[in-house]
């Protein structure tokens, strides 16, 4: 059996609730950069391009099933609904709408588009220094590691030679 290969290394950082840096993983979050657009990308030759590109942080988040991003940027960009999902939790289940996002990932050795699916959230009455959540659905496609006085340096985006 083969096993995953990284395609990509992308650095986290810690971020306070203000959007610092912080010092130390317990006293921030994990977040990544991306480039999050609601269109898909556009062939130029050998190379990909994604329009209508707003960089954010996005939250890593192992205990979340879906991804979600912020609802006022689905407003702002006119982002169609793909679907309807039902997320079972331990509290009750939820209705997501359910659409299209591709991410911009910068990273080691070269950058990288993601396409996935991603509910919305609402979080205008929250200070958080990031726009997106990434759950399971994202982070399925990843390896890393977690130390507790280090916490997730970096995330490894995999290609599974298992996964067609």
């Amino acid at each position: 059996m083969a096993t995953a290969r990284p395609v990509i290394r992308v650095p986290v950082h810690w971020l306070s609730p203000d959007g610092s840096q912080s010092s130390h993983p317990v006293n921030g979050e994990p977040c990544i950069k991306v480039g999050i657009s609601f269109q898909s990308p556009v062939a130029e030759g050998k190379q990909l391009r994604l329009n209508a590109i707003t960089w954010a942080y996005a939250l890593l988040d192992t205990g979340a099933q879906w991804n979600l991003v912020e609802e006022k940027l689905v407003h702002e960009r006119q982002s169609p609904a793909l679907e309807t999902l039902t997320n079972h939790g331990a509290t009750g289940s939820a209705t997501i709408t359910n659409h299209a996002v591709a991410l911009f990932l910068k990273g080691t050795p070269d950058d990288l588009i993601h396409n996935t699916g991603a509910g919305t959230i609402d979080l205008s009455a929250r200070k958080v220094p990031w726009r997106m959540i990434l759950g399971r659905k994202f982070l399925q496609t990843t390896r890393f590691s977690y130390n507790s006085t280090r916490g997730i340096k970096e995330i490894e985006l995999i290609q599974d030679p298992n996964i067609v």
